[in-house]
């Protein structure tokens, strides 16, 4: 295979970095030197080493998701202020198989799809104090009833509320306090 741009740029990792396997391969140097993206292009490569690659980038994004790490390009979407809709229309998710109060449900595509729909809905604000990815803020979805004596509100997008890291971990399971207007 011919390595292109948009080859080099897809093997970013979703915080739109590198990861050292992508450096060695592409580079040809266990010291990769500045600029080697751009030198990277028109060489060949086998399918074997295009198969390290996107390993070696699903094992960082999986990292980096169990972190609770934000990816660049959803702060960078904030950044420029896309206008909010009115009205999200709801969207119909699956219910999840295994336990809600389980870590297992937070990496789960059911939560990953009704967070993304709440982040939106909220305009990735903190509904408690306003905090916003643009003045640092980790933002979170908190459930407002806990899953923990709720688990049939899990998924209940009326049961969610956008807060940040501090707002969220101040409040914890014990509270039910909804700062939605």
């Amino acid at each position: 295979m011919i390595v292109t741009e948009e080859f080099v740029e897809s093997c970013r990792t979703m915080r739109g970095a590198f990861t050292r396997a992508t450096e060695i391969i592409l580079s040809g140097s266990v010291k990769p030197t500045q600029g080697w993206p751009r030198r990277a292009v028109g060489q060949t490569i086998t399918e074997k080493d295009v198969l390290k690659i996107r390993e070696s980038i699903d094992r960082r994004n999986n990292a980096n998701i169990k972190k609770g790490r934000i990816p660049d390009a959803f702060l960078e979407a904030v950044k420029r202020k896309v206008p909010k809709p009115k009205k999200i229309k709801p969207i119909p998710i699956p219910w999840f198989d295994g336990d809600v109060n389980s870590k297992e449900f937070l990496f789960s595509y059911e939560w990953r799809t009704i967070r993304m729909h709440v982040l939106k809905r909220d305009g990735a604000k903190c509904c408690c104090c306003g905090a916003t990815p643009q003045t640092g803020a980790v933002m979170n979805v908190d459930h407002i009833k806990p899953r923990k004596t709720h688990p049939h509100l899990a998924l209940d997008p009326r049961n969610l509320q956008t807060l940040c890291h501090e707002c969220n971990h101040g409040k914890g399971n014990w509270d039910s306090t909804d700062w939605r207007k």
